[in-house]
Formats: structure tokens, C-alpha cells, sequence
């Protein structure tokens, strides 16, 4: 079975960051979403930037087999919007391209190891 997936309707000049312009309540976010049909573990990943109020954040939500979610989140000390790397990081060269994040470290939880 395949499935049709939303094009993006924006060019290369709209991934990634933006301008900040001192603006002190700015926010920019990017977010990933998974499944994995196998495992059938699933999530959400939101890194977000607020150079005017000094932080990034990161959140974590993962969806366990048989519905249990498992959340996690931080900051950390940020006053620029220069990329997403909120403790995290993504990479990103063109219009809707595959996502390539990073993490410096690994998920453990109730006997599952995640690692990328």
C-alpha cells in the first residue's frame, strides 16, 4: 500500500531559520513525527527557539505499545535562532527533505533502548 504524501508548498528559503529581530516573545519551531509499524512505537519531536526570553527548547513524546505515552522535555540557555539545535539538532538542504536528526544521546525506557 502506498500513501500519498502532502508536497510542500514552500521553497528552500523557508526551511530552516529565520530572522529573530529582537522581537522579545519570537518562536520558531521545527517538529518531526515517526512511526515505526514494526515496533509499533511512534513520537513527536519539537525543537524550539526563543532567543528573546534566552532558551531553546526540546520536547519528546513517544507512543508505547498499547498506547502508553512517554514525555520528556528541556532547556537550554539560548539567545539566537542561528539553527535548531536545542540540545538535539536536525539538518536540512532543501524543500521537505528526509530528516536527518541527531542526538547526542540515547532513550532508555521500561526496557526498551533507543539509539540512534
Amino acid at each position: 500500500m502506498t500513501t500519498d504524501f502532502t508536497v510542500c508548498k514552500y521553497g528552500a528559503d523557508a526551511e530552516g531559520t529565520h530572522e529573530y529581530a529582537g522581537v522579545h516573545n519570537f518562536n520558531e519551531s521545527v517538529y518531526f513525527n515517526f512511526v515505526d509499524p514494526i515496533s509499533q512505537l511512534g513520537g513527536l519531536v519539537r525543537i524550539g527557539n526563543r532567543p528573546g526570553l534566552g532558551y531553546s527548547e526540546t520536547s519528546v513524546q513517544l507512543t508505547l505499545p498499547g498506547g502508553a505515552i512517554a514525555f520528556r522535555a528541556g532547556r537550554i540557555k539560548r539567545e539566537d535562532n542561528d539553527d535548531f539545535r536545542g540540545g538535539q539538532g536536525s539538518t536540512s538542504s532543501s524543500p521537505s527533505p528526509p530528516a536527518r536528526p541527531r542526538s547526542p544521546s540515547a532513550i532508555l525506557l521500561r526496557g526498551w533502548f533507543i539509539r540512534r
